[in-house]
């Protein structure tokens, strides 16, 4: 079982309710040798007045208008306890295509044999129906055509896409997976190849630009984080990236998505939390083996059920402002539990020295948890407003 926060709280609740048993049994003892109906006057009062309500609410007050928070924001969180994983992570994942590039700002070239137009629309007509960054470039740089729905489709994450459209075989991807061999080792940039009918026609080729707010963001996570960039493109702009990132971080490429998940799986074994951005299904391995994966959309409603969290992808820059807000998150539970401390601590001693009525302990008991209630909501809305302009 995942130990979360809310589970030491329910053991804490436990422990609680069992001291305010004894206290109240205790009190009852010492009256009923002076005075038996101010014994069962105190009993009532202790029981009445110390209740774990207040405890048991902060969490998932704190942490239900921390989500909404986030979701006016453009973070779309799972549930409660990813804000208490985003508390906890120790080191940071990155994808490359699509997560820290820019979808739609591609510069896209074809190098091959000249495509007809029947082939071109041939093509678009099956990067269409891809989830890929790649295949979203290529089908926004290629003109419109007649739409003609593939007879067969499959995508094979890390590799590419092949099927049946217009009784014309199509398969794009990887060197690979296309050619049956390895693309150049100096090959300086992106490359889709393609295959019509079992012939190859060439390879589109993608210049990337990044996205707004990256240097920001690596440099404003470096500080608390170990950062790693895991992509399965070649390293053809590995020095730009080590300039962005630096040389304390790790950067990979050529990674397929059994490589990415493997990797998640070594830094979990050495003891760090990890947070993996990816851009969805192409990463659902190492995605559902980080303790969280959010998954980058430029369409929120995109379902990724390998994930986390989806950010929008216009609010990028905002994720380290995101990650940091969990730790204040954290400080407004401290502070509830202390005021609920605080609270129960001067009614008790008000109840079991006979001077709280049942009555007025039944009124102050749940005027208790309001106020909890109210103070945590109170406190991440203004936080909110301050540290997620």
């Amino acid at each position: 079982v995942k130990e979360t926060l809310n589970n030491h709280i329910n053991q804490l609740s436990q422990y609680f309710t069992s001291a305010v048993l004894i206290i109240a049994v205790a009190a009852f003892a010492y009256w009923a040798t002076v005075d038996f109906k101010m014994a069962v006057y105190v009993f009532a009062s202790v029981l009445i007045i110390a209740c774990p309500c207040a405890l048991a609410l902060t969490i998932p007050f704190t942490f239900g208008s921390t989500i909404r928070a986030f979701g006016r924001k453009g973070f779309y969180l799972k549930n409660t306890d990813v804000v208490e994983q985003l508390y906890r992570t120790t080191a940071i994942v990155f994808d490359k295509t699509g997560t820290i590039t820019l979808n739609r700002k591609v510069e896209v070239r074809f190098y091959g044999n000249d495509l007809t137009d029947d082939e071109v629309n041939l093509i678009r007509n099956m990067v269409k129906h891809s989830s890929h960054p790649l295949s979203i470039a290529l089908f926004d740089h290629l003109p419109a055509g007649e739409v003609q729905s593939p007879i067969s489709f499959e995508e094979l994450p890390g590799l590419g896409i092949t099927g049946t459209v217009n009784n014309h075989r199509v398969t794009l991807g990887s060197a690979v997976f296309v050619t049956g061999s390895k693309a150049s080792e100096d090959m300086k940039e992106s490359r889709v190849y393609i295959s019509i009918d079992g012939q190859q026609k060439g390879f589109f080729t993608f210049t990337n630009s990044y996205r707004q707010g990256l240097d920001d963001l690596v440099k404003k996570l470096k500080k608390h984080y170990n950062l790693h960039l895991i992509s399965g493109d070649n390293d053809g702009e590995a020095v730009h990236l080590k300039e962005i990132f630096g040389p304390e971080s790790v950067l990979l490429f050529n990674q397929t998505p059994t490589d990415k998940k493997a990797y998640i799986q070594k830094l979990r074994a050495q003891g760090e939390k990890v947070l993996m951005i990816g851009d969805g299904l192409n990463d659902a391995g190492a995605l559902s083996e980080s303790e969280i994966g959010i998954s980058i959309a430029e369409d929120i409603f995109s379902f990724s059920p390998a994930c986390d969290a989806i950010l929008d992808a216009a609010q990028f820059n905002r994720l380290g402002s995101f990650i940091g807000f969990s730790r204040t998150s954290f400080r407004i539970v401290r502070w509830s539990f202390l005021i609920s401390l605080i609270y129960n601590t001067i009614g008790l001693s008000f109840a079991v020295t006979g001077q709280l009525s049942p009555l007025i302990a039944a009124i102050l008991m749940p005027l208790s948890s309001i106020s909890v209630v109210a103070f945590v909501t109170f406190s991440v809305q203004w936080k909110s407003r301050q540290q997620l302009k």
